[in-house]
């Protein structure tokens, strides 16, 4: 589970992380390019690189570099994202913050600030937040503050508000795997393993080679007590996924560690 955790946050949060590269300015006989700009953007693009691949720690040191040259929105967005990553909450939010005294509009941070109140378990301050985003009526990406929602909400335990949520998620981009991963885990929850299995296998009829989606059906088949069909879903797993953390827990069912 702990897979499919890190292969949602990695949608969320990387997914548009290349779309706001600044562009290289003019120095103003227009004839060349301004320094200080193409340092920053260097150590910007470098940074989103390291972060985009699992180095937070070497993406910080660009964007404290990039700093140095120029302050940007989108520069103190990334510094956000990876606080984030290396759970330095308090930190983080700092950074969405500079984000947005600087470009008040800047959506994406009000949902990285909601992302970090989950994280800090204040849930109430989270939907708060992520619903912020939504006044922005040119922000590109509800889904993924719709969804987030959905998550503070399924914390507390209200799974209606949840799922309501999520539906909307989908209707506004019927390609956003993470909400439809999050409503059959949801539907589980709730006991409506038919609707559960239902979502899964409607996601794996688009994207067959999903091992998130392959790993939560073999979950709910186990429940229903299909333990043949289980067992095929998590040797899906093991075979599109081998030698990860979530193709060992696959394993764990296979060899009846978990299973029935």
């Amino acid at each position: 589970m702990r897979k499919y955790v890190f292969f949602v946050l990695f949608v969320l949060f990387f997914s548009a992380a290349c779309v706001s590269t600044p562009m290289v300015e003019k120095s103003k006989d227009g004839k060349t390019k301004d320094i200080k700009s193409a340092t920053y953007t260097l150590h910007y693009n470098t940074g989103l690189s390291r972060l985009i691949s699992g180095k937070p720690t070497y993406a910080m040191v660009e964007f404290l570099e990039a700093e140095k040259f120029k302050k940007t929105p989108e520069l103190y967005y990334s510094m956000g994202q990876t606080c984030y990553e290396l759970k330095r909450y308090a930190l983080a939010l700092e950074y969405f913050n500079k984000t947005l005294l600087l470009k008040s509009d800047f959506s994406k941070a009000y949902v990285g600030r909601g992302i970090v109140l989950i994280a800090l378990e204040r849930y109430e301050e989270a939907i708060t937040e992520l619903k912020k985003s939504l006044n922005n009526i040119v922000f590109h990406e509800p889904e993924s503050a719709y969804y987030n929602i959905a998550i503070a909400y399924a914390k507390m335990n209200n799974y209606e508000s949840a799922v309501a949520s999520l539906k909307t998620s989908i209707q506004l981009n019927s390609r956003y795997i993470p909400a439809y991963l999050e409503l059959g885990r949801i539907y589980q929850k709730m006991g409506k393993l038919e609707y559960s299995a239902s979502v899964f296998l409607g996601i794996l009829e688009y994207y067959p080679e999903l091992p998130q989606a392959h790993y939560m059906l073999g979950m709910v088949y186990l429940e229903q007590k299909k333990y043949f069909e289980a067992e095929m879903e998590f040797k899906k797993v093991v075979k599109l996924v081998p030698g990860t953390g979530l193709a060992k827990e696959a394993e764990k069912y296979l060899e009846g560690g978990g299973g029935h």
